[in-house]
């Protein structure tokens, strides 16, 4: 079991951490300067290592900029499911809370589930949120822990994106301003990158990025709606699964 739950935990890093921060480091290696050499085995070790430093630093920029821009959680998905049903039956919830109930009986929750308030029950429901999704993960065989590693991983490239677009237009837009100069982009700031050896016009760097970043909005960004009613309802039908398994 201690195995398992350890192979769900490297999967939703490998999905939501790593593939996010090594995209970004690919996509940034064509900008690199052409002075930089490296041995193949040192890019893999760059490569693995930064991809999940990098990647962390885009999971916490991903969380800051969604709680600042007010973006609802998975938390805050949960609470209001079960405060108003909107995607699950109200038989689902029912047997969700009963089973809340009989396990967390630590908590000051109302018999009746008509009876939560959103106020005066918050803490309570903050911390049946935790308590719940930790006993989902340690048993490691629900589907709502590959969900949410989906969905995080879709939050997390739609920032890899947005960081590449920035880079690659602002290369663009310098490439472009500097074009009718005498001298190119790579001999007014002593800069030459992979980039310019393919002697691609800025114009279509320019439009690729903006192109690669709107297809990422609707790719990643807009489908992560879907994918948290889907967790959510995975999250809560795991839960009772599992408490009926353990009540047989």
């Amino acid at each position: 079991m201690i195995g398992e739950g350890t192979r769900q935990l490297d999967l939703y890093d490998f999905f939501s951490i790593f593939i996010p921060g090594a995209s970004l480091l690919l996509g940034v290696v064509p900008l690199i300067p052409q002075s930089v050499h490296m041995p193949p085995a040192a890019i893999i070790a760059v490569l693995i290592v930064g991809g999940v430093v990098v990647g962390r630093g885009i999971h916490a920029a991903r969380l800051w900029i969604e709680e600042n821009a007010g973006a609802p959680s998975h938390r805050d998905e949960f609470i209001d499911e079960i405060l108003n049903p909107c995607v699950l039956t109200d038989d689902l919830i029912n047997q969700f809370y009963l089973a809340c109930q009989d396990n967390f009986d630590n908590l000051a929750l109302p018999n009746d589930r008509s009876d939560l308030n959103r106020q005066s029950h918050a803490d309570d429901l903050d911390m049946l949120y935790s308590l719940v999704r930790s006993k989902i993960h340690m048993d490691a065989r629900g589907r709502s822990r590959t969900f949410q590693a989906v969905l995080d991983f879709y939050g997390s490239i739609w920032i890899a994106s947005s960081l590449l677009f920035s880079l690659y237009y602002s290369y663009a837009t310098i490439d472009g301003l500097t074009n009718g100069w005498s001298t190119g982009f790579g001999d007014v700031i002593g800069y030459q990158s992979y980039l310019s050896t393919y002697d691609i016009h800025y114009a279509v760097i320019a439009v690729f990025a903006v192109g690669v970043w709107g297809g990422a909005y609707y790719t990643f960004y807009r489908v992560r709606s879907d994918y948290r009613e889907i967790y959510i309802q995975y999250f809560m039908s795991d839960f009772v699964i599992l408490q009926n398994e353990s009540g047989n």
